[in-house]
Order: structure tokens, then C-alpha cells, then sequence
């Protein structure tokens, strides 16, 4: 039986007189594929920095692994941080460092310190052994995606939340980039909730597809 990973219950969110997020509820256990479409400025990115424990929503409660995230201490919610691997938009890859730099940051800022060998695991899993001396700025739109994968499955997450991925990717890396999804989901067991601007995508087998408007998560 598969575990809950991530609850949001009755979630709100505002900024100034604009309401982002009315109500908004969902869960996710582990291994689940989750895609949440909605157009832009309709507060996919807050959504999504809410699940990763980045932003305190207005109202209701988060629940991460059992634990509800924002009834604990500072340094409780940094252990459930840690469980949590975001992506960003805008991939924020270091550009003066190697690809291989870049993954082991990952590890540092957790304390982990000699995760060479994690590091080099990870881009092996992501088919992009070879690479690890490459600087950002000589990798392909899709291979920059991987190594932001990579950094983000190094820490091994229990919940992979990753920011409109495929905004730059065309219509076939794009679709390479769900099958490696996928892969990981089965391989490893991990939540995986991903975001996008593209409305009218075809359904994927496998995913649970949602829309997100006005303020209000449904499930397609």
C-alpha cells in the first residue's frame, strides 16, 4: 500500500486585495504522477512553492509525511524540507560551475559532504554520464533539464515538485522528459507533481491530471 506523502487542506493564498488560491485541496502519496495546468498568473508557482514548504499559506494546512508542516518547530520543517526536491522555472543552474559541481551542491547544503559518488549516480541515472566537466552554458535546453533533475534526486526526496519543466523543451524532449519522469516515479517510489501552461495537452496514461482556475484546484 502506497503512502500519503503531501496533503493541502483548505489552502488560501493572497497578495494584497488578489486572491491566488480559494480553498484549495489536495493529496499526493508516494510514486503518484501529478500534473497541474493552468495559465499564466493563475498561482501555479505559489501552489507549487506552498507543497515545498518555500511559502506559509494565508490559511489551511500543509502536511507533509504525516506531519502538519506548519504546527512545528523551525528545524522539524527543515528535516521535512529536506524530503521535498523543487524546480524552479528558470533552472537556477550555477553557470560557473560544472555540471557535476552543480549536482553535489545539492548535497552540501544538506551537510552531506564527499557525495562525489551520489553525484555521479544520479547523472548516470539521468543518461548523462560524460558531462560531468561541461559548464551550464554547453549543455542543450534538455540536457540542462536533466542536470536540474539530477541535483534534485541526489538528496533522494520522497516528493520531486518541479515549476512548468517543459516551458522550454519542444514537442519531443518535451515527451522524453515525461517517460524519465515516469521512469523515476517507479524507480525510486517518489510523489511527482509537475505544473504547466499548456491547457489543452493530451491526457498522459499514468498522471492525475488537475486544472487550476480561479483560485480553485479541480481534477480533469
Amino acid at each position: 500500500m502506497l503512502g500519503r506523502v503531501l496533503r493541502l487542506k483548505e489552502i488560501e493564498a493572497w497578495y494584497g486585495d488578489r486572491i491566488v488560491l480559494n480553498g484549495v485541496s489536495l493529496s499526493a502519496d508516494e510514486g503518484e504522477l501529478m500534473r497541474i495546468r493552468g495559465r499564466s498568473g493563475s498561482g501555479k508557482s505559489t501552489l507549487l512553492r506552498i507543497m515545498s514548504l518555500l511559502q506559509k499559506p494565508n490559511v489551511g494546512e500543509v502536511e507533509v509525511l504525516g506531519k502538519s508542516a506548519w504546527s512545528i518547530s523551525e528545524g522539524e520543517r527543515e528535516e521535512l524540507r529536506g524530503k521535498i526536491s523543487y524546480i524552479p522555472q528558470f533552472l537556477e543552474l550555477i553557470e560557473n560551475l560544472t555540471v557535476l559541481e552543480n549536482v553535489q551542491l545539492a548535497l552540501e547544503v544538506r551537510g552531506i559532504e564527499n557525495g562525489e559518488d551520489r553525484a555521479r549516480e544520479a547523472l548516470e541515472v539521468l543518461g548523462i554520464r560524460g558531462f560531468e566537466e561541461r559548464l551550464p552554458r554547453e549543455l542543450s535546453g534538455g540536457q540542462r533539464q536533466r542536470v536540474a533533475i539530477a541535483r534534485a534526486l541526489v538528496s533522494s526526496p520522497k516528493i520531486l515538485i518541479a515549476d512548468e519543466p517543459t516551458s522550454f523543451l519542444d514537442d519531443i524532449a518535451s515527451s522524453s522528459f515525461y517517460r524519465l519522469l515516469e521512469e523515476l516515479s517507479s524507480s525510486f517510489k517518489m510523489g511527482i507533481i509537475v505544473s504547466t501552461t499548456e491547457l489543452n495537452l493530451p491526457k498522459r496514461s499514468g498522471w492525475r491530471e488537475m486544472i487550476l482556475e480561479k483560485g480553485s484546484l479541480r481534477e480533469l
